[in-house]
């Protein structure tokens, strides 16, 4: 533990040097803002807005983990070859580790500072502040296996690689909120953040999205367990391969 918290607090200092974490803090800005002006001029019910705004952060997300995890590990690879990745720890994964941390936390504090924005430039409390709390944890534990699929992809295949699947995971998560992803989207973790959030939104409120058919709590749980499962049996199989990656050039 000691030196995992050594090797975090490295990798934050490190960050001082660079923007990825004034990038972040943009792109929440900007997104919000643009929606807020958005709304103000148009005339769809204010509660839809709300939903509306909360999926399209979801819909978002795994193209926003592919190019920051792809930035994430093209700074180790520039300062050397991803040395520093495999020589400062014992086991190999713990730096593995500390980076995983630190994306899921930076991906926090923009979904926190995006969210709760949101919440405070409508100004009307059409949502308890709970609603929202709930909606950011939704957002990033739904999204924790996205920033696992990129750190693998950024490390074994390159920038490209990441942004682009993260492209098309974007498409994908909107295409499975419609009826199509009905009965399948549970198989498509980049639909999981979408899906989970427009599920609470309408037990949240009595306006229901008209595509979403609200089934029984325990049957969302379930799939929750599974989505959790999944993503500790993901982030383990990374830490092996990457005990046994030998630091290979990303292809680009």
């Amino acid at each position: 533990m000691r030196q995992l918290i050594r090797i975090f607090c490295s990798d934050l200092i490190k960050l001082k040097r660079n923007f990825i974490i004034l990038m972040h803090i943009c792109i929440a800005l900007m997104g919000m803002g643009l929606f807020l002006w958005y709304y103000k001029v148009s005339g769809a019910d204010n509660i839809l807005k709300i939903v509306a705004y909360l999926q399209v952060i979801a819909i978002a997300f795994p193209l926003l983990s592919g190019v920051v995890c792809s930035m994430f590990v093209e700074q180790e690879y520039y300062a050397g070859n991803y040395k520093h990745m495999l020589t400062t720890s014992n086991p190999k994964y713990l730096t593995l580790i500390s980076k995983y941390i630190i994306l899921v936390c930076l991906g926090f504090v923009a979904t926190l500072v995006s969210v709760l924005g949101f919440k405070f430039g409508i100004s009307k409390a059409y949502f308890t502040s709970s609603f929202y709390m709930i909606s950011i944890l939704i957002l990033i534990g739904c999204n924790l296996f996205e920033y696992i699929l990129h750190l693998f992809l950024s490390l074994r295949f390159g920038k490209g690689t990441s942004i682009g699947v993260g492209i098309v995971e974007m498409l994908l998560s909107a295409l499975l909120l419609t009826g199509l992803g009905s009965g399948i989207w549970q198989y498509f973790p980049c639909a999981w953040g979408v899906r989970f959030i427009t599920i609470w939104s309408s037990f949240s409120s009595s306006k229901t999205v008209e595509y979403i058919k609200v089934e029984s709590i325990k049957a969302y749980q379930s799939t929750g367990l599974m989505c959790g499962f999944v993503t500790i049996l993901a982030f383990v199989i990374l830490c092996i391969w990457f005990s046994k990656w030998e630091g290979k050039k990303s292809e680009e």
